[in-house]
């Protein structure tokens, strides 16, 4: 190895202290890391950045540490092996893996599912390892969930070795690693220092540019010209054809599917006298009624529930409730098309869906049915395509009209730095 690369002990210093508060229980390179796989962003609009990726942290994690001992560690590695020889549908070597026990399945009607089988298997013996419960994997010894938490502090060390070459590390999510402004010098830099530490990398993706908004969300415009999203306000058909892909539109695009553990209702109240004043009323004398407090001007909790019941008459009038389920397929329509208010319906009482109030819905099915499509209320979805736009332009060294632009990614914006830099 090159003179100055780490040898055992790998995680000098590190310091677990199981008693600690929430946070604080896990101390290395002056930093608490948490007790899951590591993550850390720097929002913002980066350039030329490279997307690592471990093949199956979690498994060579646990064959790094030898977490079961020599025999059965060598045989959940061959478990490893033989997947990834069956999902490549190398039937040779899988069968020599194992004594030959997947013989009779390696075949090319079987290869699908026995790789899923395998993978199964793989997960499960990971989730084991760190369960609360007495199991054959689980070591009593094994306090910080060290499958997970070795990956982790690879992660910082690697992070660090990188920032100290010069580079900027602008993403990392558990297993992958992103890195801005990067050249072939710093991806072998990953390839080799992975290696050590008993881990193989892969090429995930690599971005001509990339918006981060967050620890988890992103869009990337890929160096062939497609893109990548990693975020839900993104990958809606409506924002993803008309900010970046520029494909046409069809009806679907134009359907929201909403799901609740309540049940869903259309409120077909288009015309009807409202009544929110009363609803309102009833709302606060029924916490009233609940603490058993006697409101200002009653004096009784009878009186109390008279007038509730007067309300309630009132209320139900305003409403007109269709049942549609625990999960349905929407479209907004626009004012006056027989739409309705969406609500969830829990005990009795109306909720507004999140994401569909001040709209009004019909089934998307009833849309094509009765010949709808022209009613559908767009600025529902413009909307969206404002706030996603919003959300680019907002960042560090955000300029929404130029990420989007299919010219040189060269040409940075007028009065941002080359380096386009987060602070």
């Amino acid at each position: 190895l090159p003179e100055g690369w780490s040898i055992l002990p790998f995680f000098p210093g590190y310091v677990f202290d199981q008693y600690a508060p929430k946070g604080k229980k896990s101390f290395f390179m002056e930093d608490y890391g948490g007790e899951g796989g590591r993550t850390f962003s720097r929002p913002g609009i980066w350039l030329n950045v490279y997307d690592g990726d471990i093949a199956s942290q979690y498994p060579h994690s646990i064959m790094a540490e030898m977490l079961f001992g020599p025999e059965y560690t060598r045989i959940f590695r061959e478990i490893v092996q033989a997947r990834v020889a069956v999902k490549h549908k190398d039937f040779e070597a899988a069968g020599k893996l194992l004594n030959g026990a997947l013989k009779p399945y390696l075949n090319d009607e079987s290869a699908k599912d026995l790789a899923q089988a395998l993978k199964i298997i793989i997960n499960s013996i990971y989730g084991l390892t760190s369960a609360s419960f007495d199991n054959e994997f689980r070591d009593d010894r094994n306090k910080d969930n060290i499958v997970a938490k070795r990956g982790n502090l690879f992660m910082m060390v690697l992070k660090t070795r990188i920032e100290e070459m010069g580079y900027v590390v602008c993403h990392i999510k558990t297993d992958s690693i992103k890195v801005a402004n990067a050249d072939q010098r710093v991806k072998d830099f990953i390839f080799k220092f992975g290696k050590e530490y008993g881990y193989t990398f892969e090429t995930e993706a690599e971005f001509s540019k990339f918006a981060l908004l967050n620890d988890a969300a992103y869009v990337g415009k890929l160096t062939d010209g497609s893109w990548s999203f990693k975020a839900d306000e993104f990958k809606h058909p409506f924002v993803r054809k008309t900010l970046f892909t520029k494909e046409p539109l069809i009806f679907d695009d134009y359907c929201m599917t909403f799901s609740t553990k309540d049940a869903l209702y259309l409120d077909m109240n288009e015309g009807y006298k409202d009544a929110l004043a009363e609803e309102k009323r009833f709302n606060y004398l029924d916490r009233k009624l609940k603490k058993e407090e006697i409101p200002k001007g009653f004096s009784s909790l009878d009186e109390v529930e008279k007038e509730m019941g007067e309300l309630d008459a009132i209320i139900r009038q305003s409403h007109n409730l269709k049942f549609v389920g625990k999960t349905g397929q929407f479209t907004p329509v626009k004012e006056g098309t027989g739409g309705g208010i969406l609500y969830r319906v829990n005990n009795g009482k109306c909720y507004a869906v999140g994401g569909t109030d001040g709209y009004r819905w019909l089934e998307s099915e009833t849309v094509i049915k009765s010949g709808l499509q022209d009613r559908v209320d767009l600025d529902y979805f413009r909307k969206l395509v404002d706030r996603a736009k919003d959300d680019i332009s907002s960042l560090p060294g955000g300029n929404f009209e130029w990420f989007v632009a299919d010219d040189d990614f060269m040409n940075i914006p007028e009065g941002v730095d080359q380096e386009v830099p987060f602070e």
